[in-house]
């Protein structure tokens, strides 16, 4: 198993089906709590379809929170159809 998600589970227990867990600064081996960040296959497949993981830890939180405007608003315009 990765030391990430054995640290992660520590606190948080066990990862969700169909999340994952990223680095936010993109540096595998900086496996703190604090750098990691759990997002949903979705939004992991949108960040990465639209280059949203930095090595700033802070613009991959931004790039997460864009991620989930740009599926919620595909998502609602799907419904619409």
């Amino acid at each position: 198993r990765a030391v990430h998600v054995i640290n992660w589970e520590a606190i948080y227990g066990p990862v969700p089906k169909g999340c994952a867990l990223i680095f936010k600064d993109r540096d595998t081996t900086n496996c703190d709590v604090s750098n990691l960040l759990l997002v949903t296959r979705a939004e992991l497949a949108r960040m990465n379809q639209k280059g949203l993981i930095s090595t700033f830890p802070e613009l991959t939180e931004t790039g997460l929170r864009l991620a989930q405007l740009i599926n919620a608003t595909t998502k609602r315009r799907k419904e619409r159809r």
